[in-house]
């Protein structure tokens, strides 16, 4: 070679090689970043920031391959420096057509899923930009001689072009199972700095004084300048895109958090922020207390459980439009409420946990005051106005809890005891409500035993013809025959059954019973079992009905399913669909305790009920209520209207039974007919024997089998005394409800 390349000699500028190494680095971190911040675009980003980094790359390359040209010493045959000059239409074709390519092979090349073929083709596309700057220069380098091309050293740089490239871009864009993000940052640097070098090493020149050199050329200086402009903006372009990136991955991470930690719909904090606070809280006050030994009257700090009365049932009328629209208006109001120092948090669907310090009682008790106030307040929406109510409970801490999971703890017992107990009040936790809680726990876990063991039984209360006084049915009541505490009436066991969901189970049991007990009655009548609305949405409920008939030889008009008002609320299409169903088996469906409720006329014009049962607390204050009375005589008006036959429940007096045959009613229920009654009473009063042992266990739900015939014999002992026969008159708890 005429001139050979030598970095430690005088071959090229040193200066310009720190330059250029320098600015490799920087190229090479710069495209690295990009690339990672192009692939987590979303899609309708994705093209402009593939077009910008592409055009990046491409100056990058361009810049690069100018710098280690500039930086090179053209030697004659004598040692001397060549000047060389440069045209600057190849020059800029070189540009262009770096540019060119890489927007077109990053655009191109991150469609769709990633994968290797992809990934490799976006880089060798990169490093073709930059070995096409090489041989563009090539030609518009002018002096006096010529500038060979030595194939070898151009294979060398091909390789760093397309291979090395192309693996770097693989290592930082392939499957995610070969992403190596510091190794592909380094094979960039290697490809970048081995292409260059080696493409430089390809050109030879040889000095040859009969070549003539083109006029309007660039000379070195101006060309240098020229590169160094433009390489300053790409860097300054890279700097600000990579502070932009920069202030973007920000945003992204402080909306992400602000995510994690707030409730999408209302933008309220959610449990996640709760959690935080509660424990920063916590620490503060500690802090507080071991400071002054005092603390803040008592209590250094409140937690508010609230849980949200009758937003069901607008949620479920009205549309989760509707009840989205309250949640965002409680949110709004309750904000706007808000003190420094208090925390209103979403935990769940319809329940909100608050916080306050520093509190005392009183202080709490008007912080919860407030937020019940901000939470009532009826909301306008769609020309309605919506309202819902809410049930407050608070514990204290130190006094109540200690740490953050017994003061949530405690709060739900209170807020418990304020929706059962209080009407939707503000409670605050009484450590005897630990007590309650524990007696609730170890009643369900007996409540599960008891299935298994066939404690339950059946009672019923008759059914009476207001014309003729005959019994036209019995009404099935459970009772709990507890080894421990005796008989015990539904309402101390059915609403723990409820809320652990024993009451499927129940429910099946009681159905069955019923079913097969008046299927062995001489007398003709029917059988009324109340159905629970967690039965009415088992998909298989209308299956377990057939079945239950079908075991029992019972025929369907004979049995009377009895379903409240929340089971109306809880899912119109779903009842309608099963009692569909039920009147198509020839099943009976009554609506029960009509007029305790709010939508009972809407539910009478969209359901098929074969009979309404007024609620006993209007029967019951008949003659000293002028309401109740309107109600009951506005009720039996509206059976006759629409041709169904209404059954008064709670009849305990003979003035109330005289009013309501002048009204027209022609069925009763009451103390007055009689009490609630064993099966073996039932059967005695239709001249039957009584059976001779009890029922059998409860089997497992789902395989209830028809009832083994029952040996009866003459000299059955006579059923003890219904031990509830004596107690006052309390209406009875329904069956499975």
């Amino acid at each position: 070679m005429a001139a050979e390349i030598d970095v430690a000699a005088e071959g090229f500028h040193l200066a310009f090689l720190a330059g250029t190494l320098g600015y490799v680095a920087l190229t090479a971190l710069a495209i690295s970043r990009f690339l990672i911040r192009m692939i987590h675009e979303p899609r309708e980003r994705r093209r402009l920031w593939q077009t910008l980094v592409g055009a990046t790359v491409g100056i990058m390359a361009w810049s690069t391959g100018m710098l280690i040209i500039l930086g090179h010493r053209w030697m004659d045959a004598q040692g001397r420096p060549v000047e060389v000059g440069f045209d600057v239409a190849p020059l800029a074709l070189a540009l262009a057509l770096a540019i060119g390519l890489c927007v077109a092979v990053f655009n191109a090349g991150l469609e769709g899923e990633r994968n290797v073929v992809q990934a490799v083709a976006m880089g060798s596309g990169a490093g073709a930009a930059g070995l096409a700057v090489y041989l563009l220069a090539r030609e518009a380098m002018h002096a006096p001689g010529r500038f060979l091309f030595d194939p070898a050293m151009g294979g060398v740089a091909a390789f760093f072009a397309l291979v090395v490239f192309g693996y770097a871009s693989l290592l930082l864009h392939g499957p995610e199972r070969m992403i190596r993000r510091k190794r592909g940052v380094a094979m960039i640097q290697a490809s970048i700095l081995g292409l260059t070098v080696f493409a430089s090493m390809a050109l030879e020149f040889r000095p040859d004084p009969a070549v003539a050199v083109p006029d309007g050329l660039v000379d070195r200086s101006s060309l240098a300048f020229m590169v160094g402009a433009i390489s300053a903006l790409c860097a300054a372009i890279t700097f600000l895109f990579s502070r932009i990136d920069l202030a973007s991955a920000r945003a992204e991470e402080e909306k992400f958090r602000h995510l994690a930690l707030h409730d999408p719909l209302t933008g309220l904090p959610n449990r996640a922020f709760l959690t935080q606070s509660l424990e920063r809280m916590l620490d503060a006050a500690r802090e507080e207390r071991e400071a002054d030994g005092i603390g803040h009257g008592g209590a250094a700090l409140a937690v508010v459980g609230i849980d949200l009365d009758r937003f069901k049932p607008v949620n479920d009328v009205q549309g989760h439009a509707a009840g989205d629209a309250v949640l965002q208006g409680i949110a709004q109001r309750v904000g706007a409420a808000l003190a420094p120092g208090e925390v209103f948090a979403r935990t769940g669907g319809d329940e909100f946990v608050a916080l306050k310090s520093p509190c005392a009682r009183e202080e709490a008790e008007r912080f919860a005051r407030r937020l019940h106030d901000a939470i009532v307040a009826p909301i306008d929406w769609a020309g309605s106005s919506l309202g819902v109510g809410a049930s407050l409970g608070i514990a204290l801490h130190p006094r109540d809890g200690e740490d953050a999971g017994a003061l949530l703890t405690r709060v739900d017992l209170a807020l418990y005891r304020a929706k059962k107990e209080a009407g939707g009040e503000i409670v605050f936790y009484d450590r005897r409500m630990d007590e309650a809680s524990r007696d609730r726990s170890a009643l369900a876990m007996e409540l599960r035993q008891a299935l298994a063991r066939g404690e339950f039984e059946l009672h019923y209360q008759p059914q009476t013809s207001l014309e003729d006084g005959s019994v036209i049915a019995y009404e099935a009541l459970i009772r709990w025959r507890h080894p421990e505490r005796g008989l015990l009436a539904p309402d101390g066991f059915i609403p723990v059954a409820e809320s652990t969901g024993l009451i499927r189970d129940i429910g099946a049991w009681v159905l069955h019973a019923a079913c097969r007990e008046a299927a062995e009655w001489t007398d003709p009548v029917g059988v009324a079992v109340n159905v629970a609305p967690v039965q009415l949405a088992q998909s298989d409920f209308v299956e377990l009905v057939r079945d239950a008939l079908l075991a029992c030889g019972l025929e369907p008009a004979r049995l009377e399913l009895e379903v409240t008002e929340a089971s109306m609320i809880a899912d119109h299409e779903q009842l309608r669909a099963v009692m569909i169903e039920l009147k198509a088996l020839g099943v009976r469906v009554a609506m029960d305790d009509y007029g305790a409720g709010y939508a009972s006329l809407a539910a009478l014009r969209s359901f098929p009920f074969d009979k309404i049962k007024i609620d006993r607390g209007f029967v019951e204050s008949l003659g000293r209520d002028p309401q109740s009375l309107a109600i009951v005589r506005s009720t039996l008006l509206l059976g006759r209207a629409l041709s169904i036959p209404v059954l008064a429940e709670g009849i305990s007096s003979e003035d109330g039974l005289r009013f309501l045959r002048e009204e027209g009613c022609t069925e009763g229920q009451g103390f007055l007919f009689g009490r609630p009654i064993d099966a073996d009473a039932v059967r005695r009063r239709m001249g039957m024997e009584a059976r001779p042992a009890p029922s059998a266990p409860l089997p497992a739900p789902g395989a209830f089998q028809p009832a083994a015939p029952e040996q009866t014999g003459a000299g059955q002992a006579p059923a003890p005394a219904d031990p509830l026969a004596e107690a006052a008159p309390a209406p009875p708890r329904r069956a499975a409800s």
